[in-house]
């Protein structure tokens, strides 16, 4: 046991620095309680929405209304995504087919373009 005592020492000594130097650490500025954090975020600026071609400022007024607007309905959102990606959006993707079915959205902002002379050239 003798043998075995300036190791023991030296583990003690050891421990105690390092729980030391933790709470040490954990004292310093810079840790989660050194820095503010905003309860809210700071709010969206909507800017005018000008663009430099004429075909660019009708597909820019004719985005509907509803994908714009900042929604913070979490579930409105979901159900918006899972409708949207029933329609058949891989066979769209790949352009597997000639008429693919459109959204209530995608069809209100195609009828828009439509009016505005604008057509899928």
């Amino acid at each position: 046991m003798n043998n075995n005592r300036p190791l023991l020492i030296f583990l003690s000594v050891l421990l105690i620095a390092i729980l030391g130097g933790i709470y040490w650490a954990l004292g310093l500025p810079g840790t989660e309680l050194g820095y503010t954090q905003a309860t809210t975020p700071p709010p969206i600026v909507q800017a005018e929405r000008k663009a430099d071609s004429e075909r660019m400022q009708a597909v820019l007024d004719c985005i509907p209304k509803d994908l714009t607007e900042q929604n913070r309905d979490v579930n409105k959102r979901w159900n918006q995504v899972i409708t949207e990606m029933q329609n058949d959006q891989l066979e769209r993707a790949l352009q597997l087919t000639d008429s693919p079915k459109l959204s209530p959205s995608e069809q209100q902002f195609r009828d828009c373009l439509a009016e505005k002379g604008i057509t899928r050239d």
